[in-house]
Order: structure tokens, then C-alpha cells, then sequence
């Protein structure tokens, strides 16, 4: 079960438009963390 999705999303991964939605990821949603580490001091944390 398990195998016959991670070869469905490896598939999936090099046909062509999904490597666009794909690369848009770096802009959109990793920009968020990004964001909160650097202005909003949550790089580091204390416990």
C-alpha cells in the first residue's frame, strides 16, 4: 500500500506541471516560515 503511493508521488513529481506547482512551493509556503523565524523571532525557542 504504502509503496504503491510513494511510486504514485514519484510519478507525479517529474511530469511537467506539476514540477511547476512544485517549484512555486520555495515562494509560497516555505516564505512563510522563513518569515516567522527572521520577523518574528521564532528561530530559536527556550523551553
Amino acid at each position: 500500500m504504502l509503496e504503491d503511493c510513494v511510486e504514485e508521488v514519484e510519478h507525479l513529481r517529474h511530469i511537467y506541471t506539476i514540477r511547476q506547482i512544485y517549484a512555486r512551493r520555495k515562494e509560497t509556503i516555505e516564505r512563510v516560515f522563513a518569515d516567522a523565524k527572521e520577523k518574528h523571532g521564532m528561530r530559536w525557542i527556550t523551553i
